[in-house]
């Protein structure tokens, strides 16, 4: 299946689409801000990235 970066800085919105995806079959990297993620990003290189489009601080298409 795929491997899915999921970025969201609400914990309950992150941990609920996690939850979901992971009873796919999906391996979910959960991060709750962009810094992080960002860090994060080319150690995962995902196949999929599921994000909140404002989160705190980073706009989300700053994840390119």
């Amino acid at each position: 299946m795929a491997k899915v970066l999921l970025v969201d800085d609400e914990v309950t919105m992150v941990q609920l689409v996690a939850d979901s995806l992971r009873s796919w079959g999906h391996e979910v990297h959960p991060y709750s801000n962009g810094p992080a993620a960002l860090e994060a990003l080319e150690e995962i290189q995902p196949e999929v990235i599921i994000t909140d489009l404002y989160l705190d601080k980073t706009r989300a298409f700053g994840l390119d």
